[in-house]
Parts: structure tokens; sequence; C-alpha cells
């Protein structure tokens, strides 16, 4: 094998590793985009998603609140006050029932 022959050689190799690399980085580049892209798209999808959870938990703190203020307004009914009118009209119903059946 004679000196040229051999540089012809390494030449055609170098040739070959470099057309190898090339096409190594056109389909790593096209991976790669291919993930940004899929990337953008996961990101958009949770951007989405993380805006309707705001709007869901804004609407749960209202009715939060607004539960939270007809609790307090059944806590300010007088129960005793309740029970003794309950009790006031069982007796009011007796004293008319008895009138109704004297006079009939």
């Amino acid at each position: 094998m004679t000196w040229q022959s051999f540089i012809k050689m390494i030449e055609g190799s170098i040739v070959f590793v470099g057309l190898l690399g090339a096409i190594y980085a056109l389909f790593k580049s096209q991976t790669t985009k291919e993930t940004i892209k899929q990337q953008a798209n996961l990101i958009t999808v949770q951007k989405e998603r993380l805006d309707l959870l705001e709007e869901q938990h804004i609407e749960n703190a209202k009715a939060i609140g607004e539960l939270q203020g007809q609790v307090n307004a059944y806590k300010k009914i007088p129960l005793e006050k309740i029970a003794t009118s309950i009790k006031d009209i069982a007796e009011t119903n007796k004293q008319i029932l008895e009138i109704l059946t004297k006079e009939g």
C-alpha cells in the first residue's frame, strides 16, 4: 500500500464520518425540534388547566363564604325562643280546639 492510497483511504474515511455526523445532526435536530414543539403544546395545555382550576378555586371560595354567612345567620337564631314560641302556639291551638268543641 502506497502513501497516496493510504491518504485517499483516510480522506474517504473522513468524508464518510463527516457524512454520518451530518446525518446524525440532521436527525437530532429534527428530534429536538419535535420535542420542543411537544413541550410547548404541553405547557399550553397545563396553562389552560391552571386557569380553569384558578376559576374553580375562586368560585369555591365564594361558595364557602356564602355558606359561612348562612351558618352564622343560623347560629344567631335564638333556639330557646323558637321552642317557647312553638310551645305557645301549641297551647293556643289547644285552647282554640277546646273553644270549638264547647260551642259545637
